[in-house]
């Protein structure tokens, strides 16, 4: 065959095609524009290509490139693309070359943690790119890129990555030659689909032009066969019956040229006439079609009969088709085979070179001829092949151990590319080789991939095992067209086409296993444990776009599809990598499922979930993983209303993240949530500090899901009462909205229309003046427009913010005077936050208080029509029976609303009859307006108001305490009273705390420092200092904490107050004994801690305050508790605790919330003693106790409860749940409280998976 190049003229016909290529650059003037030339292999597209090239060429006024074939996967990535075109003229690329230089650098750094930065530095290596090309398209030469076996890019984002650069740099022709796309939708023919593609990147139709090439018509042939050197000798009907099977395929013409020219009969061509043929081709297209098969069959089955070194080598570069080089060339010859110049090879016209580089390269229609008819009879069992994939994989194997050398000398985003396209090629021969094998290799690659988001390799990896000759189970093809592919579109950032592959992939997966399906392989075994994967997909993808309900769905099946592939109970090994990664990817969907309740309002459940998530990284996890569950933990417990709590995990997140390799990201998450809560519970300059550090990392890192939130939080920092900076609010929420905007996530974007409405509205207050009447309704309009705009965006999914929302409404309604609306608006309000954290609920209440009290002064009549629809509301709904308040409040301010309108009617009444002289009758009203209390609004009555609220905040009744607390506020404020008004807004602050409105309980707190900075109390100011070092001993600020309780000391002392003293020294008992145990230090903490709590029981006791006497009692027990550990302490230690607990009982008695503590402390002793069963009754009664106290006691008491659990063996531990949840369905408050039997449910079912507990106790610092 080594003359077999002489059979192919240079070049025939196409006049007509290359005219139209001709006409349309010709009409592209000084714009860009881009042809596409499909059709199927061996048709003569390169060969157009090469023409194009040398005539473009001629004419200096182009610069071209090299034709950059994609059947060389090296050529299928971003990078490699731009490097070739900046081939076209090097000196005018430098900018481009710097930036990649830069890139380069990043990646030898290895930071997978920082995919936004990648991101970030790659866009740059882009951006550079265009640039540098568009300079030289400025100075008039316009740019032809070619690109040939372009199929292979095709609906991908290298496609549509190069349209683009068409679309931003002028004077440029992208010609892309390749077979029809394979992927096409099959309602669309070829050309729609291209028509499609360009129109959707905003491409007018006259700058593009698809083209399908065909094969020769009959002159063509005429003229090839005329122009050969062999082929001008073949008569008339012989080239008739050659076009006619070739369907002018240039390529088969030319191979059925050879096997004339040497005498090689080719049945079809001796034994049919040309009429006969050309009558079956008319009348019997089944029939033609198998004559084409065999025919096809005999062009390249005549290679055998050769038996030449050529013929041999053909064949295996066939097989061998996804590289081919001269090192794999001389690998794979015969020992007996030599040939002494590749350029044997290179010659042949259907084996393509690539240009500088050595490469070569068996045309495709060849290869698949080749692998189609010659080798499944030549190599009918497969083991010739199969000996070839081994040679094969060897020489891969010393590739890439060499890549990996060159990989970690110099980490180069190159050379990992270079890396991984040899082990995804290589993998393509494995699974050759053993097909199991090579799909988990595969599986393993792809994974890694697909963590650091390279979506050029994800794409390739998935095409490459597509590619494997092979019938893939249904299961396999399934998972690759779904998992894998949904991936891929993930690595692409397209959330949208991610989600409808996944989706109907789960389709598919139900229709196959409704059918009983049977796995036919050991990768359908495989694959099995990966379904869960699948669901966990598609439940990321509706978190990814704020779908809250549809992504816990799919998480929870995801979850029973995890269990299904959990190791038995009994065989937990924890050296086993399969059990690690089933129960790791088990706690990662708990993790997953938790955070979304959260959206949800879920919080038990959320808190529940994350709890065991945390419990199974803390025995398979590392740092990494415990510290990504222990942020969602925070998250929830401050949703719950856990200030305190809520910032100890987010510290034991930060320590286990400072301790994790690669973790800046996640530190920015810990900053941005404490700059968030630091914000909420009024320390906003704090806030600020955090904020901005998160956002400088987000912006390095180029996350654009933090940046949205991040910049959200900036904004209403800015807006808030303390900067009031509005221009610079709105330029970081513009920049949330555009952040949210390319993620496409719409909770985010409801947030950010929230922001924005919050924002004009908060204007609109501080600008309130007549000079600014058309300013102030435009700010109005403003804030409504981005209310509705966040309205339509939930759709009722975002119940919280649309809570928010109905607030925002109520209070413009309110401006307006239109008070139906803002009734409805202000109790649509209350029942959306129902599913969330008191501390929401209890706030719409007062929005709703505040509103209905200051009508009442204005329009009695519809105070009480608004009162009466609010009640019939909630009754009609049926919230009355779990949510009660609101019907309470509206009664009383009912009740109140008819005592005013009988106060005006009876002063009305008193005034005429003291006129008219009627003193008796006068009098006789007094004593009325006496049993109305309208002598109530005294100091006195005030006073007598603060004492209750006082009382009912002891007996955990703090919503009712709430409310009489600030009636009792309102009278002060008449009075002109303010050292009282502070004194009532420090309660009010207390109570809120409480309540787990911090928020509020910072407002308030502010309020009380201004009326006692006003009135000079200095007493107060110590209250002030003792709750904002209180505060920040909390919230874990150890530096600012002492500053505030010293202040506060030191007026205590002075005013000789022994209960605020021992309130003062019992906080910095708590703080001291908080910090970690295990240091050099800590009998020295015991000592100093100890000290503290004892000073706090003597001011206590010098009180007499029985309250703050079981308070130092159980800062006492606590104490020895906690150091129990130290060296030969233990039982001394115990003993001492619990003997405090007894001293401290008939005080401790008097308290439910320091009861429940108390009792919870006599079970974590009686556990350290080994006495299980009374333990579990302690522990048992400490969440009964916790049921109606404080918000936090609950949740706190089952964290505890769940921690022992997990301590005892697996049958000891189902006995103790059993027993639990039997007693605990038999309490009043089951159908409301469920959570204890919840608890025991998931610890039965993970424990077998849990062997070591770490009491967070232990780990965090407060």
């Amino acid at each position: 065959m080594s003359n077999i190049e002489n059979t192919f003229p240079e070049f025939i016909g196409r006049e007509d095609f290359l005219s139209k290529i001709d006409k349309f650059l010709s009409s592209l003037n000084s714009h860009s524009g881009v042809f596409i030339m499909y059709g199927e292999g061996g048709i003569g597209k390169t060969t157009i290509l090469l023409r194009l090239k040398k005539t473009l060429g001629e004419d200096e006024r182009y610069q071209l490139s090299q034709i950059i074939d994609f059947s060389q996967i090296i050529y299928r990535t971003k990078i490699s693309i731009m490097n070739q075109i900046s081939k076209i003229s090097e000196h005018n690329f430098e900018n481009y070359k710097t930036a990649l230089k830069e890139f380069h650098e990043f990646e030898r750094e290895k930071k997978p943690e920082q995919p936004g930065r990648r991101l970030l530095l790659h866009d740059n290596v882009e951006k550079q790119f265009k640039n540098n090309l568009k300079s030289i398209t400025r100075n008039g030469s316009k740019v032809v890129l070619f690109f040939d076996t372009s199929e292979h890019i095709f609906d991908t984002t290298l496609m549509d990555f190069i349209l683009r650069i068409a679309k931003e740099v002028n004077n440029l022709l992208i010609i892309f030659a390749g077979r029809p796309p394979q992927s096409t939708n099959s309602s669309l023919s070829v050309n729609d689909f291209f028509h499609k593609q360009l129109r959707d990147l905003e491409f007018s139709k006259r700058s593009y032009q698809i083209m399908k090439l065909e094969g020769f018509d009959l002159d063509e042939t005429e003229m090839y066969f005329d122009q050969s050197a062999d082929g001008k000798f073949i008569d008339e009907e012989m080239r008739k019956k050659i076009q006619l099977l070739t369907n002018g395929n240039p390529i088969k013409i030319a191979l059925a040229i050879e096997w004339l020219k040497r005498g090689i009969e080719i049945s079809d061509l001796t034994e049919k006439s040309y009429s006969e043929l050309e009558g079956i081709h008319e009348n019997n297209t089944e029939k033609f079609n198998e004559i084409s098969e065999q025919f096809e069959f005999e062009l390249v089955d005549r290679i055998r009969i050769l038996k030449t070194p050529i013929d041999d080598i053909l064949l295996k570069m066939a097989h061998v088709h996804l590289r081919f080089n001269s090192e794999l060339l001389n690998k794979l010859l015969r020992r007996d085979t030599k040939i002494t110049d590749k350029k044997e090879l290179t010659d042949l016209p259907f084996i393509k070179e690539i240009p500088g580089e050595d490469y070569f390269i068996l045309h495709d229609e060849v290869t698949r001829l080749l692998n189609k008819y010659i080798w499944p009879r030549r190599d009918a069992s497969g083991i010739a092949r199969k000996k070839l994939n081994e040679e094969v994989v060897k020489y891969y194997d010393e590739k890439i151990d060499l890549l990996e050398v060159k990989y970690k000398q110099d980490s180069t985003y190159e050379n990992y590319l270079e890396l991984k396209s040899y082990e995804i090629e290589r993998n393509y021969y494995q699974l050759g080789l053993d097909f199991h094998n090579g799909f988990k290799i595969f599986d393993n690659i792809f994974d890694e991939i697909r963590v650091k988001r390279h979506e050029e390799l994800a794409d390739l990896a998935v095409k490459i095992v597509k590619q494997y000759p092979r019938q893939f189970t249904p299961l396999a093809e399934i998972m690759l067209n779904t998992y894998y592919q949904g991936w891929v579109e993930v690595c692409r950032n397209d959330i949208d086409r991610a989600q409808t592959i996944v989706e109907n992939g789960t389709k598919n997966l139900k229709n196959l296993f409704d059918q009983e399906y049977k796995d036919l392989s050991k990768v359908d075994t495989l694959l099995r444990n990966k379904i869960g994967d699948v669901y966990n997909l598609l439940g990321f993808c509706h978190r990814k776009k704020g779908n809250w309900k549809e992504a816990i769905e799919n998480y929870h099946i995801a979850l029973e599809e995890l269990k299904k592939h959990l190791p038995d109970k009994n065989r937990v090994n924890k050296d086993n990598p399969d059990h690690k990664t089933s129960i790791l990817k088990l706690s990662e969907t708990l993790n997953n499922i938790a955070n979304v309740q959260r959206f949800q309002g879920n919080l038990e459940e959320a808190r529940h979930l994350c709890q065991i998530s945390l419990m199974l990284r803390d025995n398979w996890g590392d740092d990494l993983l415990r510290g990504k569950s222990a942020y969602v933990m925070g998250m929830v417990l401050w949703e719950l209303g856990g200030t305190a709590e809520a910032m100890k995990y987010l510290h034991y997140a930060r320590q286990l993240f400072e301790e994790a390799e690669g973790s800046e990201l996640f530190l920015a998450w810990i900053d941005r949530y404490e700059g968030y809560i630091h914000f909420r519970i009024g320390f906003p300059e704090d806030a600020l500090n955090y904020i901005e550090n998160a956002y400088t990392t987000f912006h390095d890192l180029n996350e654009e899901d933090y940046l949205a939130e991040v910049c959200k939080d900036l904004a209403r920092l800015y807006a808030a009462p303390w900067k009031k900076d509005f221009p610079t609010a709105k330029k970081y929420a513009t920049e949330a909205l555009e952040y949210a905007g390319k993620t496409g996530n719409e909770y985010f974007l409801c947030e950010c229309h929230l922001t924005f409405a919050n924002i004009y509205f908060n204007e609109y207050q501080s600008i309130k003046n007549a000079n600014q009447l058309v300013e102030e309704q435009n700010l109005l309009e403003d804030s409504r427009k981005h209310i509705n705009k966040a309205v339509n965006i939930s759709g009722g999914r975002y119940l919280l913010l649309e809570s928010i929302l109905d607030n925002l409404k109520g209070q413009i309604a309110i401006i307006e005077k239109t008070y139906t609306p803002a009734m409805e608006a202000f109790i649509k309000a209350c029942e959306n936050c129902l599913n969330f954290k008191t501390a929401f609920f209890e706030r719409a209440l007062d929005r709703l208080d505040d509103f209905l009290l200051k009508l009442a002064t204005e329009d009695p009549t519809e105070a009480l029509s608004c009162c009466d629809y609010g009640i019939d509301y909630w009754k009609l709904k049926k919230l009355d029976k779990t949510h009660k308040q609101l019907v309470d409040n509206l009664s009383f301010i009912k009740s109140t609303v008819v005592e005013l309108q009988n106060r005006k009617k009876l002063q009305e009444q008193y005034s005429l009859r003291m006129k008219e002289c009627q003193w008796e009758k006068a009098n006789k009203l007094t004593y009325k307006m006496r049993e109305l209390g309208i002598f109530r609004r005294d100091s006195y009555y005030a006073n007598i108001l603060y004492n209750q609220a006082a009382a009912l905040r002891r007996q955990e009744k703090r919503s009712e305490a709430r409310r009489i607390c600030k009636a009792g506020i309102s009278i002060f404020k008449e009075l002109n009273r303010i050292r009282e008004e502070g004194d009532g807004h420090y309660l009010l602050a207390n109570i809120f705390w409480e309540l787990g409105n911090t928020a509020e309980a910072a407002e308030e707190v502010t309020l009380a420092k201004k009326c006692y900075e006003d009135s000079s109390y200095e007493l107060g100011l110590g209250y002030i200092n003792r709750f904002w070092g209180y505060l920040y001993s909390r919230i874990g600020n150890l530096k600012k904490y002492y500053k505030y309780l010293h202040e506060a000391k030191k007026i205590f002392d002075k005013n000789a107050q022994s209960s605020e003293l021992a309130d003062i020294y019992n906080i910095l008992g708590r703080v001291v004994r908080s910090e970690k145990i295990e240091t050099p230090n800590s009998d020295i903490n015991f000592n100093k801690a100890k000290n503290y709590a004892e000073s706090a029981l003597s001011e206590a006791k010098k009180a007499n305050d029985h309250y703050r006497i079981a308070e130092a009692h159980l800062t006492l027990a606590t104490l020895y508790y906690a150091f129990r550990h130290l060296p030969k302490k233990f039982k001394e230690f115990i003993n001492t605790s619990w003997n405090y607990l007894e001293r401290g009982e008939p005080n401790l008695s008097k308290n439910i919330v320091m009861s429940g503590i108390a009792t919870g402390m006599q079970g974590n002793i009686l556990f350290a003693k080994g006495d299980h069963d009374k333990a579990f009754e302690k522990l048992y009664e400490e969440c009964k106790l916790s049921v109606n106290t404080k918000h936090m006691r609950l949740p706190l008491a089952l964290e505890l409860l769940t921690e022992k659990l997990m301590q005892l063996d697996f049958p000891e531990t189902i006995k103790i749940c059993d027993q639990l949840t039997e007693k605990w369905k038999n309490e009043d408050f089951y159908t409301i409280h469920n959570d204890l039997e919840r608890v025991c449910q998931l610890v039965k079912e993970f424990k077998p998976y849990i062997s070591e507990v770490i009491p967070k106790s232990k780990t965090i610092i407060s």
